[in-house]
Order: structure tokens, then C-alpha cells, then sequence
């Protein structure tokens, strides 16, 4: 429903759900089977996608359901919706992507991985492209690390323009760069494994734990209908605005691994 934010718990296997005054999980009760949620998504009907470790399930407002009876992933590490409004999903076994719309699910062909293909080629060995941030003014920018979590910090392609790599000799606090964010004002946001950093078009400006982070390992980023920016963490969720950052909860959620409204 509007208003609430969902974060996935990797460690717990649960959804949590907060409404601005109360934290509610949800679960197993709900038909939630997965062996762990690493990965949130918004539906174009405004349902809930969860992918984790065994697939991906879809929740209603009342329950969950997995995806396909055909469809069974080791892991599923990403979830976006298409312009049709079609299902996305990365998962290994190796690094596959597959799109399902709205009745099965279906292998993309290889030309769907051509951008990817243009990152692995300007570095020369074989990466996974992680995230992918389409943003407003048509620029697209690219978080690079491979599967065992090493970074090698973000490209950003713009059109007419040669690609742009940032890094940590750039202003970012880690080269490895977990979610990206672009919010209402055009400026991006990324969560690394030292923190948050904030891209004006210039300069970045960086967030950690002596700014009140509850953790410097920041996994994903969400910005909510308000423009209020909300940080998982490896230690809870923390909520900032108006430059103040607060820490929500920490006690009933750990390692947030994905967040959306």
C-alpha cells in the first residue's frame, strides 16, 4: 500500500514492513518460502516481487505466491521492471536474465545483454554488471563488481559522450557500489560498502557512521513519495532528510539488502 516501506531481510528470510509508527514483519504466515530476500521490486499493478535464494515470489497486500512452477533459480541477485512493465530477473546458475510477463517466464536472447557486453569489454575481464539506473535525462549509470563483492566503482554513459568511470580517487567512499538511486532533484545517490555518497553533477558528498549511519555497509537506498531517503544497512535502517540522519530500528531487522515504497 502507499505510504509503506518494505525492506528485505537477507538473514531473517522476512519482508518487513513500516508504516512511519510501527514495524511489522511479514513471512511464512503470509506463504513467504524463500531462503533468504535479497531483492525488492514494484509491480506496474502494484504488487510486490521478493527474489532471494530459490526464485521469486509476488505478494498481493494478503499473500504470497511464487512466481512460476517452472522457474526455479539458485538465485535471484536483481529485480526491474521493463517500459512494458514486464519482469526482469537476474539469477545464476551463471548470470542469466530472464523476463516474465505476467504468465511465464522466458530466457532473454543475447543482444539483451549488449550494454553488459560493452562494460566487461572497457575493462578488459569479465564483471557483473550489478545495478543499472536509467535515469530521467536518458543518462545510465553502471555499478561494476564481481560475484565475490570486489568493486571497480561506477560508469556512467550519456549520450554523445564517451563512458565515464568514478572511483574511490573520484570522491566515491568504496569502489564497491551495492545500489544506486536518482532522486527528485536529479542527483545521485549510491550505497557503498564504506557508506552513502550523493553525486550533484560535480561533486560527491559522502555519509558514514560519524554522521550517524548504523552501519558503514550500505546496501540499498530508497527514496520515498515525501523525497525522504531511507539507507539499509548492515546493522538496520536509518532515515534521513532536511540533512539529518536518524537510525529507525535496528532491533528487528539486520542486514537490509533491498528497500522500496
Amino acid at each position: 500500500p502507499k505510504g509503506e516501506l518494505y525492506a528485505a531481510s537477507a538473514r531473517t528470510g522476512k519482508i518487513l514492513r513500516y508504516n512511519g509508527g510501527e514495524m511489522g514483519a511479514l513471512g511464512a504466515e503470509q506463504g513467504l518460502s524463500i531462503g533468504n530476500c535479497v531483492v525488492l521490486c514494484t509491480g506496474a499493478g502494484g504488487d510486490i516481487f521478493v527474489g532471494g535464494l530459490g526464485g521469486v515470489w509476488r505478494y498481493d497486500g494478503e499473500k504470497f505466491q511464487a512466481l512460476a512452477a517452472d522457474f526455479s533459480p539458485q538465485l535471484v541477485l536483481s529485480l526491474a521492471l521493463d517500459r512494458q512493465g514486464r519482469l526482469l530477473c537476474g539469477h545464476t546458475p551463471g548470470a542469466r536474465l530472464s523476463r516474465f510477463d505476467g504468465d511465464r517466464v522466458e530466457c532473454l536472447i543475447d543482444e539483451q545483454f549488449s550494454n553488459i557486453t560493452i562494460v566487461e569489454k572497457s575493462f578488459g575481464f569479465i564483471q557483473t554488471v550489478a545495478k543499472i539506473c536509467v535515469c530521467k535525462n536518458g543518462d545510465t549509470w553502471f555499478a561494476v563488481r564481481s560475484m565475490d563483492g570486489a568493486g571497480r566503482g561506477v560508469g556512467l554513459r550519456r549520450e554523445g559522450v564517451a563512458l565515464r568511470w568514478f572511483n574511490r580517487q573520484d570522491g566515491l567512499p568504496h569502489d564497491t557500489v551495492w545500489d544506486m538511486v536518482e532522486d527528485r532533484h536529479g542527483h545521485m545517490w549510491f550505497a557503498t560498502s564504506e557508506g552513502v555518497a550523493c553525486y550533484d553533477g560535480v561533486d560527491f558528498n559522502c555519509l558514514d557512521i560519524s554522521d550517524g549511519l548504523p552501519s558503514k555497509f550500505v546496501r540499498c537506498i530508497c527514496e520515498d513519495d515525501r523525497g525522504h531517503l531511507w539507507f539499509g544497512t548492515d546493522n538496520g535502517l536509518a532515515h534521513y532528510h532536511d540533512q539529518l540522519l536518524q537510525v529507525v530500528c535496528t532491533q528487528q531487522i539486520d542486514q537490509v539488502y533491498s528497500l522500496i515504497q
